[in-house]
């Protein structure tokens, strides 16, 4: 059960990580779209270290393990970085707003020094997705490991349900973003949301949770809590698509309308 909801978190976190570029770097931030462009790939850095972690993994075990001793350390350097980008109180937007919270892009900026951050944000968002990476490789480690011991005649089936559970994760770091990072601050159009901070803080409670489920064993409340929030986003955002999709119900406030 450790490694699925292992798994899923990874990859929730890592979409997360993807997804929230646009809204926050140039839409909050206000940075120019070739700023953006390195960010980007910044970002992307981290996952030529596979090949080095695997080495890692494999050659320096800890406390005899090689595999879920660094699966434990990932979540930790997660959880590092993600409580650092929730902790630190975010600094007014680039632009100014109107009333409604929208940006006013016809004045100059409200608060251009804002700029002057953007370091601190990309060196945590860097360190997250190296420890997301670290996560992933031992992760996969284990995965061969348990795959291994499956009935030739079955396997294979661990990895491809592995694969459907990281889909899903990834899926719901998008219905998380695409409904809780919508709001008009991060270029979206709803008048709710999370700010960048916030959606940190909902991360580092998944990460430490699923943190202390690695170091003290399995925990029905713990599993519950780390599968079942990502789950409600995902009902609730099947439930914002159609709803949004019909004209008579598109208008309501709660999904990001003018009101019926």
């Amino acid at each position: 059960m450790g490694i699925v909801m292992g798994g899923f978190l990874l990859a929730f976190l890592n979409a997360i990580c993807s997804a929230v570029t646009y809204g926050f770097f140039l839409g909050y931030m206000g940075l120019d779209s070739h700023v953006l462009s390195s960010i980007t790939e910044l970002m992307k850095l981290p996952h030529v270290l596979v090949l080095p972690f695997g080495i890692l993994t494999d050659c320096c075990p800890i406390q005899g393990t090689h595999r879920k001793s660094y699966f434990v350390a990932s979540w930790c350097l997660a959880g590092s970085a993600l409580f650092a980008l929730a902790l630190r109180p975010l600094p007014a937007p680039f632009y100014c707003q109107n009333e409604d919270g929208s940006y006013n892009f016809m004045v100059p900026p409200c608060n251009p020094s804002i700029h002057t951050e953007k370091n601190w944000y990309v060196f945590w968002m860097f360190f997250l997705t190296a420890g997301i990476q670290l996560g992933i490789v031992a992760g996969e480690g284990l995965l061969l490991e348990y795959s291994q011991r499956e009935p030739v005649e079955c396997r294979g089936h661990i990895k491809a349900e592995m694969t459907m559970v990281s889909i899903g994760g990834a899926l719901a770091a998008s219905l998380v973003v695409g409904i809780f990072m919508n709001s008009k601050p991060y270029l979206g159009t709803f008048d709710w949301g999370f700010s960048f901070s916030g959606l940190m803080a909902f991360c580092f409670v998944l990460d430490d949770a699923q943190r202390q489920k690695k170091a003290s064993g399995s925990s029905l409340v713990r599993a519950t809590f780390v599968i079942g929030i990502p789950a409600i986003c995902l009902i609730y955002g099947i439930i914002v698509l159609l709803l949004t999709s019909q004209e008579e119900t598109a208008c309501l406030k709660w999904i990001g309308g003018h009101g019926c």
